[in-house]
C-alpha cells in the first residue's frame, strides 16, 4: 500500500513538472511540490485597481498556507481561497504596481513581479511572473477600419472603435476632429449623441463638403482624436483618414485601325473587330481619313478636354488630369462639355472624356444598364504603306470605371 502511495505521489510530481514547463510566466521554482498559474496575464493602463487572479496546483495532501507578492521590494499578501473541490486560488490587487501608464508607454511595457508562497510541507515556492500592460484602452475595430474615404461614394464606409479594460470603468469617450495636419482640433458628434463608451460606429456615405460640417475636399485628410476617460486617467487615440476621389485602376494601350479587318475597337476588352462583324462588340470604329466615332447604336459619346487652368491644382494641366485617373473629375468635364459622337482629326496628346452605357448580365442572367466614365489620350498617329495601300492607325491610352 505504501509503495502504491509513493508511485502516486511520484506521478503527481511528474505532472507538476510538465505543468511548470507549460507555464509561460514561470521563471523560477524552488521545488516540485506545487506551482502557480497566473490567470490575469494582461492589464490596461486604466486597471490600477484590478484583482489579479492566480491558480495554485499542488501535489496530494499539500496546500498553500501563505502567498505574498514582491514588487520592487513592496509586498502585499495574496488572498487565498478554495472551491468546492478543494482547489486553491488567489487574488491580489494591481494597486501594488502603482502608475501603469508609464509602464504602458515604456519600451518593455510589462511588469515583472515575484510570488513567494509557503507550502504546508514547510517548503517555500518562489516564482517570477510577467504581466503585459496595454498602451491603449481605445482601438479601431479591424474589420471596420478605414484606410481612406472615397468622395461621393454611395456605399457606406463605417469606422468603429471599442474600449477594453479588465475592470476599470470608462466614464466617457469624447471625439475631436480637424481638417489636415495644420488644422485645430474641435469637438464633434457625428452620431448625433454622446459616443457609447464600450464602442460605437461612425458612418460616411456620399461624403462631400457638407458631411458632418467638416468641409472636406478631395486630397484633404480627416483627423480624428478619440479620448477615453476613467476618473482622472485618460487615453488618446489619433487616426488620420485621407480623402480620395473615385479613380479607375490603370490605362490600357490600344490601337484603332483603318484596316477593315480590325477597324472596330471595344474599349473595355481592348479587342478589335472587322467592319463586317454584325455584332456591335466594337464600341468605336475608325473614321476615314483619320478619327473615330461610335459604332452603330452603341450608347457612347465624347467631350474634348480643353483648358484646365481653373480646376484644382492637382488637375489643372493635361498631364495632371491624365495621371490622376479621377472619375469624378472626368464626369465633371463630361457633364459641362459639348457631347460629340465623332472625333475628327485628333492630334497627339489630345484628351477626350467619354460616357458609355453597357448592358450587364449578372450570374442570375438579370440584365441592367451600367454607366462607365472614361478617358482617352491620343498617343500616336501612324500611316503604313504596303503594296500600294496605305493603312492608318490611332494609338490611344484609355481607362474607365464606374462611379460608386
Amino acid at each position: 500500500m505504501k509503495n502504491t502511495k509513493k508511485i502516486f505521489i511520484f506521478i503527481c510530481f511528474i505532472t507538476l513538472i510538465i505543468s511548470c514547463e507549460k507555464q509561460d510566466n514561470l521563471a523560477e521554482v524552488s521545488n516540485i511540490a506545487a506551482t502557480t498559474l497566473l490567470k490575469t496575464t494582461s492589464l490596461s493602463k486604466f486597471d490600477t485597481n484590478d484583482n489579479i487572479k492566480l491558480e495554485f496546483n499542488t501535489a496530494n495532501e499539500i496546500s498553500v498556507t501563505k502567498s505574498q507578492i514582491d514588487f520592487k521590494g513592496n509586498k502585499a499578501d495574496v488572498t487565498i481561497s478554495k472551491d468546492t473541490n478543494e482547489k486553491q486560488s488567489g487574488i491580489f490587487n494591481s494597486s501594488i504596481f502603482g502608475d501603469l501608464e508609464s509602464v504602458a508607454n515604456s519600451k518593455k511595457n510589462h511588469i515583472n513581479f515575484k510570488l513567494i508562497s509557503t507550502l504546508s510541507n514547510g517548503e517555500t515556492m518562489n516564482q517570477l511572473f510577467k504581466i503585459e500592460i496595454s498602451k491603449h484602452v481605445l482601438s479601431i475595430i479591424k474589420k471596420q477600419s478605414i484606410s481612406n474615404l472615397n468622395y461621393m461614394n454611395k456605399t457606406p464606409d463605417t469606422l468603429s472603435f471599442k474600449t477594453e479594460t479588465n475592470s476599470a470603468v470608462i466614464s466617457s469617450v469624447a471625439l475631436n476632429w480637424k481638417k489636415n495636419k495644420s488644422g485645430t482640433y474641435a469637438s464633434t458628434t457625428p452620431t448625433g449623441k454622446a459616443l457609447n463608451v464600450k464602442g460605437d460606429s461612425i458612418v460616411f456615405k456620399n461624403l462631400n463638403e457638407t458631411t458632418y460640417g467638416y468641409g472636406l475636399k478631395v486630397k484633404d485628410t480627416l483627423y480624428y482624436q478619440f479620448i477615453a476617460a476613467s476618473g482622472t486617467l485618460k487615453d488618446t487615440l489619433e487616426i488620420s483618414i485621407p480623402i480620395n476621389s473615385q479613380n479607375f485602376e490603370k490605362y490600357a494601350t490600344l490601337n484603332l485601325y483603318s484596316d477593315l479587318e480590325k477597324n472596330k475597337l471595344n474599349l473595355e476588352t481592348g479587342k478589335t473587330y472587322a467592319d463586317t462583324d454584325p455584332k456591335e462588340k466594337g464600341e468605336i470604329k475608325f473614321m476615314t481619313p483619320s478619327g473615330f466615332e461610335k459604332n452603330g447604336v452603341v450608347s457612347i459619346d465624347f467631350v474634348k478636354v480643353g483648358d484646365l487652368s481653373t480646376e484644382a491644382k492637382y488637375l489643372n494641366t493635361k498631364e495632371k488630369f491624365f495621371s490622376e485617373k479621377d472619375l469624378l473629375a472626368i464626369k465633371k468635364i463630361y457633364d459641362a462639355g459639348t457631347k460629340i459622337a465623332k472625333v475628327n482629326s485628333p492630334a497627339v496628346d489630345d484628351l477626350y472624356v467619354y460616357k458609355i452605357d453597357r448592358i450587364i448580365e449578372d450570374e442570375n442572367k438579370n440584365k441592367k444598364t451600367v454607366t462607365y466614365y472614361g478617358l482617352i489620350k491620343i498617343v500616336n498617329l501612324k500611316s503604313v504603306e504596303a503594296n500600294g495601300t496605305t493603312t492608318h492607325s490611332i494609338g490611344i491610352e484609355s481607362g474607365e470605371g464606374v462611379l460608386k
